[in-house]
Parts: structure tokens; C-alpha cells; sequence
């Protein structure tokens, strides 16, 4: 997730907020990030 953050970061400054790569970068991220919350919400704390 850390590695795809950082992709994000270096997409934002070397294309901007509204190109494509970047945008589908951060859906990418954003689908990470639920399956994480979801898996942490299914465990609460004990897995």
C-alpha cells in the first residue's frame, strides 16, 4: 500500500491532480485502503 501510495505522490507532481495516471492510481489506492477497512472491521482487533 506504502509503494502505491508513493506512486501517487510522484503522479500528482509530474502529470497534476487531474491527469488520467493519476486518477487511476488513486482508485487503485482507494480499493486497497476499503479492503483494508473492511478486513479490519470484520476482525476488530482480534485477527
Amino acid at each position: 500500500m506504502e509503494e502505491l501510495r508513493q506512486k501517487l505522490i510522484k503522479s500528482i507532481e509530474e502529470n497534476g491532480r487531474e491527469s488520467l495516471v493519476t486518477i487511476q492510481t488513486s482508485q487503485e489506492l482507494d480499493k486497497l485502503i476499503v479492503e483494508e477497512q473492511l478486513r479490519m472491521m470484520r476482525c476488530r482487533g482480534v485477527c
